[in-house]
């Protein structure tokens, strides 16, 4: 159609040069403020994490698990939780990490139990005998 089309967008007003400097050492101060409530919060989220996971394990291995890991883990979800209530964000780090560890002995107990399980099975019925089977993979 030979006809020119053009948009132009201005301003009419700007903020003067000053505001946007203070607005920039505003935000440059409250950063660490932010970084460390954001690092706050993520802790709190990692220990609620923590704790569902610890309940469930206590759950799912019911019988498996000893009388004395079950209440040492429920102790300290239950301690965890607390501290979760209270904003005790250094007590938090501290029952993560014994929580963490917690899990890390029951689940090399039960593991290495079954583990030692299987190879008793295996020795006691060894006769000898060879079991023929097919075998594909599929993708």
């Amino acid at each position: 159609s030979g006809k020119e089309q053009s948009i132009t967008i201005s301003g009419s007003s700007t903020l003067p040069t000053e505001e946007v400097e203070r607005m920039v050492q505003e935000s440059q101060q409250t950063a660490a403020q932010d970084k460390e409530k954001r690092e706050k919060i993520d802790l709190k989220n990692q220990a609620d994490s923590l704790c569902y996971q610890a309940e469930k394990q206590v759950s799912e291995l019911g019988d498996s698990l000893s009388l004395s890991d079950k209440n040492k883990l429920t102790d300290l979800v239950g301690k965890l939780r607390e501290a979760i209530g209270s904003d005790s964000y250094e007590q938090i780090r501290i029952l993560n990490k014994n929580i963490q560890d917690s899990l890390m002995d029951i689940g090399k107990k039960i593991y290495s139990g079954k583990d030692h399980g299987k190879s008793q099975a295996y020795n006691g019925n060894d006769d000898g005998s060879v079991i023929d089977t097919n075998y594909s993979e599929t993708n």
